[in-house]
């Protein structure tokens, strides 16, 4: 079920997805290589990689693609469905 009344989820998901940017930009540092040499290997300019390491700004999957290639490292993503949320006893059961 699609629901946006659950603001903990949501920020889990936010901190998830800093955390997944935080380590291919760590990976791209102790790789040694600069924001210009992802660009090229990108084929973006260097202020667009720039805008993919900030974390005001929501690359789209793809470009993480891209960039996660660029660097050499695989980047892994999971699904993992959400438990359906347990009754509180007081909804009313049709008859």
């Amino acid at each position: 079920m699609m629901t946006n009344d659950n603001p903990e989820l949501e920020r889990w998901l936010e901190l998830e997805d800093l955390k997944y940017r935080a380590s291919l930009i760590q990976c791209r540092i102790q790789a040694g290589y600069t924001v210009e040499d992802i660009a090229k290997a990108m084929g973006r300019t260097a202020a667009a990689v720039v805008t993919v390491e900030d974390f005001d700004s929501d690359p789209h999957l793809s470009t993480m693609r891209r960039y996660s290639a660029a660097i050499g490292a695989l980047g892994q993503h999971r699904v993992t469905a959400l438990p359906e949320p347990e009754s509180d006893g007081n909804e009313s059961t049709p008859e």
